[in-house]
C-alpha cells in the first residue's frame, strides 16, 4: 500500500462518532488505547487512525507530522488536540500530507 493509500484510508476512519482528542484510541467503553492498532479500538486521532490501518507505527506517521506544521504551526498531536481543531480541520491536514506523499511517489 502506499503511503497515499494508507493515508486517505486513515482520514476515512475518522468521522464524528469515530474521531477522538487526547489520546492515540479508544475503546467502545471509552478508555485510552496506547496505540490505535490496539484490539478493541473504536475511535481514533489522526496518528491513532494512521496506526489503526498499517497495524503498526509506520513510517507514512511521518508524512502526517508535515502537515500541521505548515498549517497550523505545531505538531499532529497539538493540532489534534487543540481544542479549537475540528474534524474539517483534522481531515485537511490528511489532505495536504496526501498531496505531499502524491508528489513523492512513483
Amino acid at each position: 500500500m502506499k503511503n497515499s493509500e494508507i493515508l486517505r484510508a486513515a482520514k476515512a476512519l475518522l468521522t464524528p462518532e469515530t474521531w477522538i482528542q487526547g489520546a492515540f484510541a479508544q475503546n467502545a467503553d471509552g478508555d485510552d488505547l496506547d496505540d490505535g492498532f490496539e484490539e478493541g479500538a473504536v475511535c481514533w486521532c489522526a496518528r491513532g487512525a494512521v496506526e489503526k490501518v498499517t497495524g503498526t507505527h509506520h513510517e507514512v506517521e511521518y508524512e502526517l507530522e508535515g502537515a500541521p506544521e505548515r498549517l497550523f504551526g505545531c505538531p499532529v498531536a497539538a493540532a489534534n488536540d487543540a481544542n479549537e481543531t475540528t474534524l474539517a480541520d483534522v481531515h485537511r491536514l490528511f489532505d495536504v500530507a496526501i498531496a505531499a506523499a502524491e508528489a513523492r511517489e512513483p
